[in-house]
């Protein structure tokens, strides 16, 4: 009996140690972002201090924008391609137009 119910009690924990996954992540995100602003300050008062460097920086930035653009068009390309696959698996047509059944097993 004290077995099971040390068991039962380990898969609980499992579960909550799914939980708090998502929690670390979300986490781990905000202190990624909070970082990222720090940066981004960092660099303003550094350009406002410096006028040559203005360019440089300005490019520097301008490539990271494009980055992350291109790396949301990817992720949306793949979501869009990945829903195809999906509704075109549905159902198929033969060559007459005509639905095919799903065969029933």
């Amino acid at each position: 009996m004290p077995s099971s119910s040390s068991s039962s009690s380990d898969g609980s924990d499992s579960d909550s140690d799914e939980e708090e996954k998502p929690n670390e992540k979300r986490k781990k995100a905000q202190e990624s972002d909070k970082v990222s602003k720090k940066a981004k300050k960092a660099k303003q008062e550094v350009i406002s201090s410096d006028s040559d460097s203005e360019s440089d920086s300005d490019s520097s930035e301008e490539d990271a924008k494009e980055k992350k653009k291109k790396k949301k068009d990817k992720k949306k390309k793949a979501k869009e391609k990945d829903k195809k696959d999906k509704k075109g698996k549905k159902k198929k047509k033969d060559k007459k137009g005509k639905k095919k059944k799903k065969k029933k097993k």
